[in-house]
């Protein structure tokens, strides 16, 4: 309805000094979060621990892709915790889904951490999800 915010930046998540400029640029908290952070647990958890975790919304999403790669799904496992502290409510989902090419790309694990009722979502749109998972 008009009331998204899309915002893009281009920086590197092992950066202090990128970190602080994203701070200083954006300043509104976060529903939603597509994190695809090198592909390594030293990224996602930067990106996590600078940038996110302190300025999420109320409710929100987090989506986390190639959670096949062992280190990426323990990362992921762990934010989950560390966020339970202070979010009641909360779900971490897993899925397989093809990647951005579509379905010429093999299927491969994603995630979401949300205090949304996702499947309640999912079910209402009649949507199903290759092997959904709650953990």
């Amino acid at each position: 309805n008009g009331e998204n915010k899309i915002i893009y930046f281009q920086g590197d998540v092992l950066s202090p000094r990128d970190q602080k400029k994203f701070g200083l640029i954006v300043n509104d908290n976060f529903n939603f979060v597509l994190s695809d952070a090198l592909h390594t647990a030293e990224g996602v958890l930067a990106e996590y621990r600078n940038i996110i975790k302190n300025n999420l919304s109320q409710d929100f999403m987090l989506y986390f892709d190639d959670l096949d790669f062992y280190e990426l799904f323990e990362t992921a496992s762990s934010i989950y915790k560390d966020l339970s502290l202070d979010y009641e409510n909360l779900n971490f989902y897993t899925f397989w889904i093809n990647g951005w090419v579509g379905q010429h790309e093999k299927m491969h694990k994603n995630g979401i951490i949300t205090n949304y009722n996702l499947e309640k979502m999912l079910s209402g749109d009649n949507i199903k999800l290759p092997f959904l998972k709650k953990h």
